[in-house]
């Protein structure tokens, strides 16, 4: 779904409109779906851009080096109830 960014004015009218006593009702419960959306979108967004900064900073690890140390410690367990 693409992005729809209102000028800082429009934005003012539709929290107005939604906060407005003669706001339809029907309007309220969409009102609240997409702020509560474009929290969500805004958390994943820090947490991607936190985990790329943290990969950056820590170094990065391929699928290889994952799949080799999952059956290393596979291995590890398969030794252990021998």
């Amino acid at each position: 779904m693409d992005t729809v960014t209102l000028p800082p004015e429009l934005e003012q009218f539709a929290e107005e409109a939604v906060a407005s006593p003669i706001c339809p009702p029907s309007w309220r419960p969409g009102w609240v779906w997409l702020q509560r959306k474009e929290q969500a979108r805004a958390a994943f967004n820090a947490s991607l851009a936190a985990a790329e900064a943290e990969g950056e900073q820590e170094g990065f690890v391929t699928i290889e080096e994952v799949h080799q140390e999952i059956n290393e410690l596979i291995d590890d367990l398969d030794r252990a109830r021998t």
